[in-house]
């Protein structure tokens, strides 16, 4: 039995002591009802909660300690086992409990009911460590040895139940980490695919406008010539051209007149179609390098995702299949095209 100097004041400590319990018995109340309210494991462990309660009361609820509290309040009856929970602990543990209460009554700030909660585990470890420095004989000294393993037990439970719940969250933020940088990755690598494939059709449009650029030089060479052509065979003869003159029956010259000048002609609108249609393609091609670049921001307002699905479809049909023209189709209308598009979508959307 160990001896105790200048004992404090029984009876105070006993008050606090009584209030200190019954704090703890509201608390595991307000505990229990919240269990169907808190769904967010995130927020608070109750279960933690209960388990340093159900610890606390494990020792303060000792029948000898009560009863040596009740039994003379001048002198501790017994032995000194009283002595462990001294009235400095039990302010700070009335204190933690008041906090800690607050916060599951207000629902307010819940995350923060983990300090609280580590505070009175904390003061239960260093009564534990206390009680167990005091000389415990017989049987009432099984009897506290007893209740003292029942609450060291109780107190690694949470302990236990603390530093899982750590480690989760410490997996879970590590994940979090892992999947943005997936995000990133795959955000970045997207947009490095969309500028490659930007330059690309930037590139074929240069390349497509040189081409209908040459073609429409020649179309207007060879549209000159086959001018030039027909006026001489027509008009030479009335400025005494006698190269280009024929007699009036020979009709053989006549009609090789006649096809050199529509071949020219001909030859002058295949070189004009050839421009037309390497113009269209460096347009589409030009377009396609604009939308490329612009298309995330285009959808960025849409909220319905179904729509935007829809969009990224129907763009990618335009990005990855023929020109329109090679398919012998209109070429569209670009991003009007694409405008339209996602008008119809939202208003089919809106009508569901």
């Amino acid at each position: 039995m160990a001896d105790v100097a200048d004992p404090e004041p029984f009876r105070a400590r006993f008050d606090i002591l009584t209030a200190v319990i019954e704090s703890l018995q509201r608390l595991k109340g307000h505990a229990s009802k919240l269990v169907p309210v808190i769904k967010d494991d995130d927020q608070i462990d109750l279960v933690s909660v209960d388990l340093v309660i159900d610890a606390w009361l494990t020792v303060l609820e000792d029948d000898y300690i009560l009863v040596g509290f009740e039994e003379d309040a001048e002198t501790p009856a017994g032995d000194a086992t009283i002595h462990w929970v001294t009235t400095d602990v039990l302010q700070r543990a009335q204190s933690a409990i008041a906090q800690l209460d607050k916060i599951l009554t207000t629902l307010k700030g819940l995350p923060t009911a983990t300090a609280p909660l580590g505070e009175l585990a904390k003061e239960l470890d260093g009564v534990l460590a206390t009680a167990r420095s005091f000389g415990m004989e017989g049987q009432r000294g099984e009897i506290h040895r007893r209740r003292l393993a029942d609450a060291a037990n109780i107190l690694r439970q949470y302990e236990s139940q603390t530093h899982l719940r750590r480690i989760a969250a410490q997996a879970n933020q590590a994940l979090n980490r892992t999947e943005a940088s997936a995000s990133k990755a795959s955000e970045a690598a997207g947009v490095t695919s969309e500028s490659v494939m930007a330059a690309h059709y930037k590139a074929l449009a240069d390349a497509e406008s040189t081409t209908a650029g040459i073609f429409r030089m020649w179309t207007i060479i060879s549209t000159i010539f086959a001018g030039a052509t027909a006026g001489a065979f027509l008009l030479g003869p009335s400025f005494g051209w006698a190269a280009v003159a024929i007699a009036p029956n020979d009709w053989v010259h006549l009609i090789q007149r006649a096809i050199i000048t529509a071949a020219v002609f001909a030859f002058a609108a295949y070189l004009a179609r050839q421009a037309h249609q390497h113009r269209s393609m460096a347009n589409w091609a030009g377009s396609l390098a604009v939308q490329l670049k612009t298309f995330e921001a285009f959808l960025a307002p849409i909220a319905s995702e179904e729509v935007r699905d829809q969009l990224r479809m129907s763009f990618a049909t335009r990005a990855f299949g023929d020109h329109p023209a090679i398919k012998g189709e209109p070429s569209g209308g670009g991003a009007s095209a694409l405008t339209e598009k996602a008008i119809d979508l939202l208003a089919k959307n809106s009508g569901k």
